[in-house]
This record gives C-alpha cells, structure tokens and sequence, in this order.
C-alpha cells in the first residue's frame, strides 16, 4: 500500500519549503490527494518523482551520520561531522546531507536515524559514511545495512577501531538503567545503576593499579 506525507513530512525529503508544495498542488503541478480536514498529502510516488527532478542523480554522492551518546559532547560531535565531511572531500564524493544526532547507539527510536533512513530510500544515495560502525548503532548495524542495500546504497566506515571509552560508558550506563527498570521499577533504577557504575569503576580501578 502506497504510503502518504504531509507537506510538512514531505519538506526535508525533497528540499522544498511547505508552502511552495502547497503553491505547486494549488496550481496542479503535484498529484495529491486531500484529508477531509482539507489538508494536503502527496503520494510516495509522486514525492520520489519530485525528487528525481533535484541536481543530484540516484545512487550518487554520500549521506553523513555523526552521533554521540551524550550532550556534554557536543563538541565532539562537531569535530566528528567535520572529520567526515573533510573525508568525502578528500575522496571526491559529493555530500548529500549531514546528520548529527545526540543519542544512545543502544536507542532504537532515534528520530534523526529513523529520518535519515526514510530519506535514504527516497534519495538513493551511494554511500552512509560514518566514523565508526557503532556511531550507527552499538547493536544491529547490520540489520540497518541491509534494509538500505536495496536502495543502492552501502555503509563506508571510515575508521574500524572502537569508539572512546566515555562514549561506552554513557551507552553501557543506558543498558543498565534499562534493565534497572525493568526489574526493579522507576524509582529504584537510578540508584542501583549508581551503585552498579560505581562497582564497575571500583573494579576497573583496581585493575589498573594491580597492572601499574
């Protein structure tokens, strides 16, 4: 069954403002169908033939995806985007668009990510580039690999190690929490999670000392 957008859904999928998509099917140059409030929805297809009119071809150019699991590295996820961009520089790949993100790669309800994705199957661009493989998620990146390889695009990893060790933690401390709630309910998963963090750091401490 053919999906529907709203012209606001519809907007940042083919770069043009609400208002000149409302001008366009006022004027018949979209096909559209209308809510019984009267509102505006364009066809999948005909978004997908919108977009085929852009400067870019299909499967061309590359998307980036820069995350961090905390605001407090915000910077970070500054430097992370700008690193990359520089990267398709350097390799002559043009750049589609820039995604940053602040969210846990554990999240599977990032809006961004899932957004980036609707755009990827409308857009069909070549590349996903992004720094490490669990910048894209910490679990089921592989899952997100193959729902976009249909769409002629593929995932570049520009740099295999692993994420920092604060990045991991932050992702590690979700985990925990969540499971935190789950067994033990709302208000005491703060503070087992503390208490569980700190043992963690307590451990990793020692060994550390007992290496010195």
């Amino acid at each position: 069954m053919e999906r529907f957008y709203s012209l606001k859904e519809a907007s940042p999928l083919c770069g043009y403002k609400p208002r000149t998509l409302r001008q366009m099917c006022y004027d018949k140059r979209l096909a559209f169908i209308k809510t019984l409030g009267g509102h505006f929805r364009l066809p999948e297809s005909e978004l997908m033939r919108l977009v085929g009119r852009k400067p870019a071809p299909p499967n061309s150019g590359a998307m980036i995806y820069a995350r961090v699991s905390s605001a407090e590295n915000s910077s970070n996820l500054d430097t992370q985007a700008k690193r990359l961009t520089e990267y398709c520089i350097a390799k002559g790949v043009p750049i589609r668009e820039v995604i940053k993100e602040t969210a846990s790669g554990i999240n599977d309800k990032r809006p961004k990510l899932l957004k980036m994705l609707e755009k990827i199957r409308l857009l069909r661009p070549a590349l996903l580039v992004v720094e490490h493989k669990d910048r894209l998620a910490r679990i089921g990146a592989s899952y997100i690999e193959a729902a976009i390889r249909p769409f002629g695009c593929a995932i570049e990893v520009v740099n295999p190690a692993e994420t920092e060790k604060d990045d991991l933690m932050t992702d590690l401390v979700s985990i925990i929490t969540s499971f935190c709630a789950r067994y033990y309910g709302q208000r005491r998963a703060r503070r087992k999670t503390d208490r569980i963090i700190a043992e963690l750091k307590s451990k990793n401490g020692d060994s550390r000392e007992k290496g010195a």
